[in-house]
C-alpha cells in the first residue's frame, strides 16, 4: 500500500514537472524586426517573404508572411529599394541565433537585395542580434537562390575547438 502512494505521488510530480516545462517552452515572447532593403537598383520586391528564427538547442518558428506583421501603416510597400521596414509580432519564445529568410519568387519584381535583418527580442528571452545578409534572393542573380541562411549560433557549446599541430 505504502508503495503504491508513493508511486502514485512521484506520478503525479513527474506530471506536474512536464506540465512546467511545457509552459516554459511555450512563453511567448515580442519579436521586433527590422528588414533592410538594399540601395542597389532593382533591390525591392513585391514577392511574399517569410522568416524562420532558429535556436542553437533546435528550437525555431516562423513567420510565413513576413508582411502580415508590418507595423508602417496602411498602404506602406514593404521590401522596397532603400527601405528600413518595421515588423512586430507575438511567438514562442526562442534564444534566436540563426535565421532563414525565404522569398516565393513571385510577383511583379521577384528579385530582392537584402542588406540585413535586425531581430529584438522581449520576454522571457531578451536580446537584439544583427544578422548581415548582403545578398540576392533571386534565382537571376547569385547566388542564385531564393533564401538566405545567417547562422550566428555559437559551436560547441560558445567554446571554439583549439587544432595544434605537432
Amino acid at each position: 500500500m505504502a508503495l503504491r502512494v508513493e508511486l502514485s505521488c512521484l506520478a503525479f510530480l513527474m506530471s506536474l514537472l512536464v506540465s512546467f516545462a511545457a509552459m516554459a517552452n511555450s512563453q511567448q515572447c515580442q519579436y521586433v524586426v527590422r528588414v533592410k532593403t538594399g540601395d542597389r537598383r532593382s533591390a525591392g520586391t513585391d514577392s511574399m517573404i517569410s522568416l524562420k528564427l532558429m535556436a542553437s538547442n533546435g528550437n525555431s518558428f516562423t513567420v510565413n508572411n513576413l508582411e502580415g506583421w508590418g507595423i508602417m501603416g496602411p498602404g506602406h510597400e514593404y521590401f522596397e529599394r532603400g527601405n528600413l521596414d518595421v515588423f512586430s509580432g507575438k511567438a514562442t519564445c526562442v534564444n534566436v541565433c540563426a535565421i532563414t529568410v525565404t522569398s516565393n519568387g513571385a510577383g511583379y519584381k521577384p528579385g530582392w537585395y537584402l542588406d540585413y535583418i535586425e531581430i529584438t527580442v522581449s520576454g522571457g528571452v531578451s536580446k537584439n542580434v544583427k544578422f548581415p545578409v548582403n545578398q540576392w534572393l533571386a534565382l537571376d542573380e547569385r547566388p542564385h537562390h531564393l533564401y538566405a541562411d545567417v547562422n550566428l549560433c555559437p559551436r560547441f557549446g560558445g567554446l571554439e575547438p583549439i587544432l595544434s599541430y605537432v
